[in-house]
């Protein structure tokens, strides 16, 4: 187990969740490793995925509302012919059906057809809130929900190969967005249902499967120490804002939550036609709040809105 001493701790692990486990198990192996730590993820995975999941620990789960976390990109596996009431292979199989003679050519136009933006239903094994309580829990007692399209937005979605009835593909969505959802309606465009088989997630904003380490890299990075130095720093996950210095002298004011003007930050500093962006403040190269950039009768200044009480 880490070393609960270390209560400041703050960084965001990229974890490659394993098949069959919810976004929630994984979260619960990472705290019997963590102790004490504090740790949300950014977003579930469906136990049929795998892939990247980012989890935050410590004072970083302050910005997971902050995070660029799209767009994703997938890989998966789905089969013609299948549906199920979950809309996945995991589900109990309410249609079957021969699959008509297709081709790359054939198929390539109802790809092409999801494009843009869209508003699809969800599935209704998910774990969206209907009256305090995941629609999953309604699904597994037979009672169906009436539950209102969500927007989703797909940008690239291909034909990879065609096995039989099975076609691998790849997509590239916004944050929300129901893959289930995709391949169902993928099956009624075809005419004969699908259900997905197989899914794995490459990239979930700036965090790629090049950076995700399975549970069991975790425990030994933990064993060894080096937890600081194989996760991100949360100065690390913003780089989509721009960033100021704060003098050292400043640096109460900043944990205060205090307003901020341009004799606190190091530089020269232009906040003209920026009201309103959030910031990042640094103090000795740490982050150390995100700020919204405000005016009055005195001028522009700096409002801390998050404040961070790391040394990390």
């Amino acid at each position: 187990m880490f070393d609960p001493d270390v209560n400041n701790y703050s960084g965001i692990w990229v974890v490659d969740k394993p098949y069959g486990l919810t976004s929630a198990d994984v979260l619960r192996k990472l705290k019997r490793l963590l102790g004490p730590i504090k740790i949300g993820h950014t977003g579930t995975l469906d136990p049929l995925a795998t892939g990247v999941l980012p989890v935050c620990m410590g004072e970083a789960t302050k910005l997971i509302s902050y995070m660029i976390l799209e767009p994703k990109t997938y890989q998966g596996r789905l089969k013609l012919g299948h549906e199920t009431d979950s809309w996945d292979i995991t589900g109990k199989v309410v249609f079957e059906q021969e699959v008509p003679p297709l081709t790359r050519e054939s198929l390539q136009p109802i790809f092409s057809g999801f494009l843009g933006r869209q508003l699809l239903e969800p599935p209704q094994f998910s774990a969206i809130k209907y009256k305090g309580r995941p629609l999953y829990t309604y699904a597994r007692k037979g009672i169906p929900v009436a539950v209102s399209p969500r927007e989703m937005f797909v940008s690239h979605f291909e034909l990879l190969a065609v096995d039989g009835p099975y076609l691998d593909f790849e997509l590239v969505c916004s944050r929300g967005t129901y893959v289930r959802s995709i391949t169902h309606l993928l099956g009624k465009a075809v005419g004969c249902g699908a259900c997905l088989i197989s899914l794995r997630r490459f990239r979930c904003g700036q965090f790629g499967i090049e950076d995700a380490l399975s549970i069991e890299q975790i425990d030994e990075i933990i064993k060894k120490g080096d937890i600081l130095e194989a996760s991100f720093a949360p100065v690390q996950v913003l780089d989509h804002m721009d960033k100021y210095r704060v003098k050292e002298v400043s640096e109460k004011k900043v944990k205060h939550g205090n307003p901020l003007w341009n004799n606190d930050l190091e530089g020269v500093c232009n906040f003209m036609g920026k009201t309103g962006e959030k910031v990042r403040l640094t103090v000795q190269g740490r982050l150390a709040a995100i700020a919204e950039i405000r005016k009055n009768n005195n001028g522009l200044f700096l409002q801390p809105v998050r404040v961070f009480h790391t040394t990390h």
